[in-house]
C-alpha cells in the first residue's frame, strides 16, 4: 500500500475549501468532499503509481485540475505564519499584531479563516519545533536558558507545554533524539 502526503503553506489551503479551514481543523475529510469526483482518479492513481514520481504526477494533475487564486487574506495569513516561523522573537501574540500591523481579533478572525487555528497555537507550535531542533541537535541543554529564549515565563511552564505537545519531557525527548538517527524536527526558521 503507498501514500502521499501534500503539505500547503500555511494560509493557503483556504482557497480550495467552501469555508474556513477551521471547520476542517483536527478532522479527516474525504479527499472528494475537497476535490471532488477527480480525487477518486488521483487517489486510485496514487494507489497503483509505480514509482515516486507517478504518484507526485497524479495529485499534481489534480491539483492543477482545480488551480486557485489565492485571495489577499490568504497572502496576509501565509506572511504572518512565515513571520512566526522566520523570527523566533515572536513568542506572543502582541508581537505578531506589530509585526503584521493587524489587531489581536483581527488576527485571530484571519488565522481561523486561513489558518486553521488561533495565531497564538501557532506561536506555540513553532516555538515548540524550535526547542526540539535545539534538544536534539545541541549539546547539553540548559532548560532554563532554553524556556527563557522561548519567551517562556518559567522552565516548569516550558517543561508542561513540552510534555503536553510531545509526549515526553524534554530530557526525555533528548534522550531519544540523541540515539534515534531518525529525522530532526524541521524549525523552518532561518
Amino acid at each position: 500500500m503507498q501514500g502521499l502526503g501534500v503539505r500547503f503553506r500555511p494560509g493557503c489551503f483556504r482557497a480550495f475549501l467552501d469555508g474556513p479551514v477551521s471547520d476542517i481543523a483536527d478532522r479527516a475529510v474525504p479527499l472528494t468532499d475537497v476535490f471532488g469526483a477527480k480525487a477518486r482518479e488521483a487517489a486510485e492513481s496514487v494507489r497503483t503509481a509505480p514509482d515516486d514520481a507517478q504518484m507526485v504526477g497524479a495529485i499534481d494533475n489534480l491539483l492543477i485540475a482545480n488551480a486557485v487564486v489565492l485571495r489577499p487574506a490568504a497572502r496576509e495569513a501565509a506572511a504572518a505564519v512565515e513571520s512566526i516561523a522566520r523570527d523566533p522573537g515572536i513568542t506572543r501574540v502582541a508581537q505578531l499584531c506589530t509585526d503584521t500591523g493587524l489587531t489581536t481579533r483581527s488576527l485571530q478572525r484571519l488565522f481561523a479563516e486561513h489558518v486553521g487555528c488561533a495565531p497564538k497555537w501557532a506561536i506555540r507550535i513553532y516555538r515548540l519545533n524550535d526547542a526540539a531542533h535545539r534538544i536534539a541537535t545541541e549539546g547539553p541543554v540548559d532548560y532554563a536558558g532554553l524556556a527563557a529564549r522561548l519567551g517562556y515565563s518559567d522552565q516548569s511552564h516550558f517543561i508542561r507545554d513540552f510534555a503536553a505537545v510531545t509526549g515526553q519531557s524534554p530530557g526525555e525527548y533528548a534522550r531519544t533524539a540523541r540515539t534515534d538517527p531518525g529525522p530532526v524536527p524541521d524549525s523552518h526558521r532561518t
